[in-house]
């Protein structure tokens, strides 16, 4: 029988004898969760964490505080919200902060927070090459070879990233020690995954027939196919991006949805929290509102919460969370139904990458990966157009959705061309093309020479 075209020795299209072992596998899902834990990493706010910073220059007064690689957030009262919560704020914007006494400091977080950013620069830089060591290893997920070597060097760059961002962690002064965050925690667990994954792969290499190994030349897979392996590994990325994202949907006037405010209160003649003018924005796990912050002077800065977060507003006793809030406009559901939708199409995109070179395989999950993005979209498109109707200024769609979107669309495509180069190779198969295609002519030869 046939064995694909233009193969010898195993099929590319069989899990069973395609050249690849237990440990070879194991190295393609350890990549992907490696490329999975530094995208989300990037994206985390949440890289070193302290309970009380409170280190001078008016942050005296805050108490707990995060920092990541685009932005820190600090935790001090909101009197609009009735407690603490957090505003965040990247290292070049110049923030004023206000002292008990009276006393602005103007600094950047960069100034501010001495080493944070040269930290920031060495460990995005390290995480940039290990991203594209990675994907280049998803994407020939299934060449334990090439998979072995990128996770090697991802693991490297690993270390190099979280030894970078822990020199910064001990030297910065706090009241209370900083501990590693979530971010840091997946740069720990993914560098080491990586090594295991590297060394899989080694293990794999020196232990399977070689008559059944597949190099890059004779594994029968066209250049839809291996366009269409790349698309899967872009299609995973695109659309766990876009579920991590802070902004779907952003208004510059979120007016009395939500009731986030409250014109009928006032202090000393001023109203505390109006219902004009406060921009807003949201994302599948939560939402940011402008308001007064006498940390800053009493400034307008963006406050977030989750969406399960109690907040009061000041001069009311009603006490709603962000679901409650929003509750006439479906956004428990429907934010649920797109982050299940994400996430989806996060798994099957994933899947068709750890077998990227099963062309039927791949192309039945890149177009469920695809299906699931398009409900993903629908789902926050709804609550969205919901939305609008009551607020004083339209929203407009955010990068979390245009990321989505994103991801859809490359499924789609990748799912087209895997399905072309499907049919290429069943039509070369059934024409006896390939390694195996020869039985009947030999036969006919035998029986000539007789």
């Amino acid at each position: 029988m046939g064995k694909g075209h233009g193969s010898q020795g195993g099929d590319i299209q069989s899990c069973s004898s395609d050249g690849l072992g237990v440990c070879g596998r194991i190295a393609g899902v350890g990549g992907i969760f490696v490329l999975a834990f530094y995208l989300i990493a990037v994206k985390s706010s949440s890289w070193a964490t302290t309970e009380s910073l409170g280190m001078g220059q008016g942050l005296e007064v805050v108490g707990e505080a995060t920092f990541g690689l685009s932005k820190y957030c600090l935790k001090s009262n909101v009197a609009v919200f009735g407690g603490d919560h957090y505003t965040c704020h990247s290292y070049d914007d110049i923030l004023a902060i206000k002292t008990a006494d009276g006393t602005w400091f103007n600094e950047t977080g960069c100034n501010r927070f001495d080493g944070i950013c040269e930290a920031n620069e060495l460990v995005r830089a390290a995480l940039v090459f290990s991203i594209l060591f990675l994907f280049v290893g998803c994407v020939f997920s299934e060449k334990v070879e090439i998979n072995g070597l990128m996770c090697s060097l991802a693991a490297i760059g690993g270390f190099f990233a979280m030894c970078a961002w822990l020199d910064f962690q001990t030297n910065l002064e706090s009241a209370d020690s900083l501990e590693g965050g979530a971010g840091l925690g997946l740069i720990c667990g993914g560098w080491v995954i990586a090594m295991i994954s590297g060394i899989g792969a080694c293990v794999d290499c020196g232990y399977i027939n070689k008559d059944e190994k597949l190099d890059l030349c004779n594994d029968g897979i066209n250049i839809q196919g291996r366009i269409g392996s790349a698309l899967t590994v872009l299609t995973w990325m695109f659309f766990l991006i876009g579920v991590m994202e802070n902004d779907w949907s952003s208004t510059g006037n979120l007016g009395v949805a939500g009731e986030l405010c409250n014109d009928d209160y006032a202090v000393g003649g001023v109203t505390v929290a109006p219902c004009d003018g406060n921009a807003a924005s949201f994302s599948l796990r939560g939402y940011c509102v402008e308001a007064s912050v006498g940390l800053y002077g009493d400034m307008k800065e963006d406050v977030c919460l989750d969406y399960g977060e109690d907040v009061t507003i000041a001069g009311s006793n009603v006490t709603m969370d962000g679901w409650e809030r929003f509750e006439s406009f479906g956004l428990q559901h429907r934010a649920t139904g797109t982050m299940i939708g994400g996430i989806v199409a996060v798994i099957a995109a994933g899947l068709a990458d750890l077998f990227s070179e099963k062309l039927l395989i791949c192309t039945v999950l890149c177009s469920l990966s695809a299906l699931s993005g398009i409900c993903a979209m629908g789902a926050w498109l709804t609550f969205q157009t919901e939305l609008d109707g009551a607020l004083s200024e339209a929203s407009t769609t955010g990068a979390g959705l245009f990321w989505v979107m994103g991801g859809w669309m490359v499924a789609l495509l990748g799912a087209i061309l895997y399905c072309c180069d499907y049919r290429t190779h069943k039509k070369n198969s059934s024409g006896g093309g390939g390694g195996g295609g020869g039985g009947k002519n030999n036969s006919d030869d035998e029986g000539s020479a007789i």
